[in-house]
């Protein structure tokens, strides 16, 4: 019973993305397709793109940890964590930034914090899989570090571009700007913890300040800064 009703709540989400995905169909704002048939492989599209991606696979690791599946080896707790990751370092600040760019294309704030936080994600995961086969641990520390400091910069970016905003949009993405910048300078700690070790960084810690600060702080505030925007 229990593997029935996990499959009745964790598949048809990860089937419904594989379909968007696959047919351009659907945006979390509206019914339009998110991307237009003569879109170009710019910038702005390419992050798009990958914000849907990495929603796709964070609703693949959620299908693993509802299954009790641990692939490469991964521990239980991994697999979770991986899941919630893609949710939000992946798909929440990946949207944000990438609606952020679309506003202003020409936006050089806008263009580098895109191109990091997506190097980022996916540097950090390679990071994490490569300590997993054995590889040695410092290429995941400089994978870590990369997309603390990509997250901190976004963070600034938002900051930046909350003073053009009005009413409720400006304080929204203030709030989230200095709730990222604050727990990706605390991720950037726990990435360099193998050369600069501090006893009360760990696990439980970054769940609990880090996750949820990012949920309910950046996540939430700046995804609703977009639709109260004019």
């Amino acid at each position: 019973f229990y593997f029935l009703w996990c499959a009745a709540v964790a598949l048809p989400h990860l089937l419904r993305l594989l379909w968007q995905c696959l047919s351009w169909q659907g945006s979390p704002f509206s019914l339009r397709p998110p991307f237009s048939q003569d879109s170009s492989f710019s910038l702005p599209f390419i992050s798009l793109l990958a914000a849907w991606g990495f929603l796709t696979n964070a609703a693949l690791w959620l299908v693993f940890d509802r299954f009790d599946a641990q692939p490469l080896g991964f521990s239980a707790w991994i697999v979770l964590l991986t899941g919630a990751h893609f949710h939000y370092a992946g798909f929440a600040l990946m949207l944000a930034i990438a609606l952020l760019l679309q506003q202003n294309t020409a936006d050089k704030w806008a263009k580098t914090a895109a191109f990091s936080v997506l190097v980022g994600v996916v540097l950090t995961a390679t990071g994490i899989t490569t300590t997993q086969i054995g590889l040695p641990h410092w290429i995941e520390t400089v994978a870590g570090a990369a997309m603390a400091l990509a997250a901190t910069g976004a963070g600034v970016v938002f900051i930046r571009a909350s003073r053009a905003e009005v009413r409720a949009t400006r304080w929204l993405w203030l709030l989230g700007g200095l709730c990222l910048f604050g727990t990706m300078l605390l991720a950037l700690l726990y990435a360099l913890r193998p050369v600069f070790p501090l006893f009360w960084l760990n696990m439980p810690l970054m769940q609990a300040v880090h996750g949820s600060v990012n949920a309910l702080g950046f996540g939430t505030l700046m995804l609703l800064g977009w639709k109260f925007k004019p």
